[in-house]
């Protein structure tokens, strides 16, 4: 933002212009000044940048807490065209190898989408590889200040504030000084099923319990092939 050296933190939300004691307007004003003195007050309005929380969670009998998934996250336009990625605070852990993408998660593993200001249209996909045995069960926004859309594995957001006029002033002034506006939770299942072999990722479990199975033929078989009957005993005179 042009405005960041100003107010790191904070973006300028909206400008006024006032001719004495006449009402003010907001926007450009055109003032002519006539003889005599007039006071002209210029006041610019400086609103916190908004966060949102996204975080991660994995559930079913095969899910694994160790295996990421990775997002796409862009400001849109009303009609869902891309302008440009979301600013994300992550870990180096947490950047994807995907170069479409913008963060990778985990179970219980977050990051934070930073420099929102109200207004701001959000998308927020999760790309789930084919054959993993994962699908997107659950999308959760615990959000104060926004408006939502969710259309699997996609969750769409709108940052409420003066842009939603309807609402008392009262909650606007809130969602104004609001910065942290909530959690978006996204949650994956995989159920417990019968190995297949089959799978191209994310084949631990399934791995293991394949492997549990073979031994334990192994086992079975040992111990039928070496079971031997005692030789018969001499017949009595």
């Amino acid at each position: 933002s042009r405005f960041t050296d100003i107010k790191k933190d904070c973006y300028l939300n909206d400008t006024t212009y006032q001719v004495d004691s006449n009402s003010p307007t907001t926007g450009q004003a055109e003032v002519t000044l006539q003889a005599n003195t007039h006071v002209v007050t210029v006041t610019n309005e400086y609103v916190p940048y908004k966060t949102v929380t996204v975080t991660k969670a994995i559930d079913g009998g095969m899910g694994s807490h160790d295996d990421w998934f990775d997002f796409r996250a862009y400001i849109i336009e009303n009609d869902g065209t891309e302008i440009r990625p979301v600013d994300v605070i992550c870990t180096e852990e947490q950047k994807p190898d995907n170069a479409d993408c913008q963060f990778r998660l985990k179970h219980n593993s977050s990051v934070e989408i930073v420099n929102l200001k109200m207004g701001d249209e959000i998308q927020i996909t999760e790309l789930i590889g084919e054959n993993t045995g994962y699908r997107v069960s659950k999308i959760e926004a615990d959000l104060i200040s926004q408006s939502e859309k969710i259309s699997f594995p996609s969750l769409r957001i709108c940052i409420r504030g003066e842009n939603f006029p309807n609402d008392p002033p009262e909650e606007i002034e809130k969602w104004k000084n609001a910065t942290n506006v909530g959690t978006i939770t996204f949650t994956n299942y995989r159920p417990a099923v019968a190995p297949t072999g089959l799978e191209s990722n994310h084949t631990t479990p399934y791995v293991l319990m394949i492997t549990a199975a073979g031994m334990a033929g192994l086992g079975l078989i040992g111990g039928i092939g070496g079971r031997r009957d005692p030789p018969p005993r001499a017949a009595l005179l």
